[in-house]
């Protein structure tokens, strides 16, 4: 079964690259009523019951994926000083 994009669809799927306790868990995107796609991060936590749930973010894709662009540009400028 393939998924398609359609307006407010989600999909969630556990995060395969996980290498630190920060990373989150669950990994996936949104699709809402425009069009507009959306990162979801997911992080499995614990109550003082014992229960567990879920909290996370959804941030916009086009601006995660625009500040990570910057953020990679800064940095090959300060790996281009001369120290």
């Amino acid at each position: 079964m393939s998924f398609k994009k359609e307006p407010k669809s989600v999909k969630i799927f556990k995060n395969k690259r996980k290498k630190f306790d920060k990373h989150p868990d669950m990994i996936g995107t949104y699709i809402d009523k425009d069009g507009v796609e959306h990162d979801i991060a997911l992080w499995t936590l614990t109550t003082r019951a014992g229960d567990y749930y879920y909290a996370g973010t959804c941030q916009n894709s086009a601006e995660v994926r625009e500040k990570y662009k910057n953020n990679q540009s800064q940095t090959s400028d300060l790996d281009n000083l001369d120290i």
